[in-house]
């Protein structure tokens, strides 16, 4: 019984070595989703507890060494159950490209609302159920879902027929948290009760549409990076104890001079076009592609002396340079 009972043990070892092996070579990610884990926790614990129950194997000797090399594989096995069951492995169609999890967004939203209407239309793919309205555009390093513009890690890309769009911007919609597990290539995503607001309610209007007339009158005609690294100045400037921690605050601050001279002149008057109202939701979500910068200006326009001898170089994006 001893001899069975160990080579039972030794076949498990095997297997699971064999196991992990395998699932180390598997190419596309594997997204599981977690229930609570009390629940799991709790269930492991009762089904454990059966597995201890007593025996005598003829000489009185009640759970020995053995004993406890098969409880822990069976207690092992319980778990890979378990895990199976509580997380709801799916088979949704993934793709892996330079760090980034890419899943399809038709098998993810699916899978918990089977309702959800999806229309395609030359590389834009748009979603709605139960009140929700998302956006996604091929090449774009952002989304759009209930009024809000939210960054991309990485641009979706459609391939074979498949919308596939980060892991992680799917999950921040519908209140996941990832967590990343690089020897079995998976991502596994865990419910945190965090609501997404809706546009209305995140953005406080007045400030959105003042850094965007900002961002308009100091960058028009820059590319969305110029434009976005123009309201990351604003932003920073609120952030930093040595200008005015608000948006209209920094852009009519005159303190120590005028600091933008568009805000005087009128330029805030023009109606910002839809990039510029995209990069200042952009840079009110925290997106920035300048952390540190607090001053530009565009060298072909004027001199920035004093900047340029007392501040220190950062950056260049479009026509702009930009100094901490």
């Amino acid at each position: 019984m001893r001899k069975l009972r160990f080579l039972t043990a030794c076949i498990v070892i095997c297997s699971m070595t064999l196991t992990f092996v395998s699932a180390s070579e598997v190419q596309s990610p594997k997204i599981v989703f977690a229930d609570s884990e009390d629940a799991q926790a709790e269930e492991t614990s009762v089904q454990t507890e059966k597995l201890f129950v007593e025996y005598e194997d003829g000489e009185n000797n009640v759970k020995d060494w053995l004993d406890a090399i098969e409880g822990f594989f069976s207690v092992s096995a319980i778990e890979e159950t378990n895990a199976s069951a509580a997380f709801q492995e799916e088979v949704l169609r993934t793709w892996f490209i330079e760090d980034t999890t890419f899943v399809s967004i038709r098998d993810f939203v699916e899978r918990n609302y089977p309702d959800a209407v999806f229309t395609y239309d030359n590389g834009k793919i748009t979603v709605s159920h139960d009140g929700f309205y998302m956006e996604f555009v091929e090449g774009n390093i952002y989304y759009y879902v209930n009024g809000r513009i939210l960054p991309l890690t990485r641009p979706c890309f459609e391939s074979d027929g498949c919308f596939y769009v980060p892991i992680r911007a799917l999950a921040y919609i519908y209140s996941y948290d990832v967590s990343w597990d690089e020897p079995s290539f998976t991502a596994t995503l865990n419910e945190n009760g965090k609501v997404l607001l809706s546009g209305e309610e995140f953005y406080d209007y007045d400030d959105y549409i003042l850094l965007a007339k900002l961002i308009r009158a100091e960058s028009g005609n820059q590319p969305l990076e110029g434009k976005i690294a123009v309201g990351n100045v604003v932003m920073n400037r609120v952030k930093n104890s040595s200008f005015p921690d608000s948006i209209s605050g920094v852009i009519y601050d005159r303190r120590s001079g005028i600091q933008f001279t568009t805000a005087y002149n009128g330029s805030l008057n023009a109606k910002p076009t839809e990039e510029c109202l995209v990069a200042a939701k952009l840079c009110l979500e925290g997106y920035s592609v300048t952390d540190d910068s607090l001053y530009f200006f565009n060298p072909d326009a004027c001199s920035g002396s004093w900047i340029r001898n007392n501040k220190t170089y950062v950056t260049k994006i479009g026509n702009h340079v930009f100094y901490s």
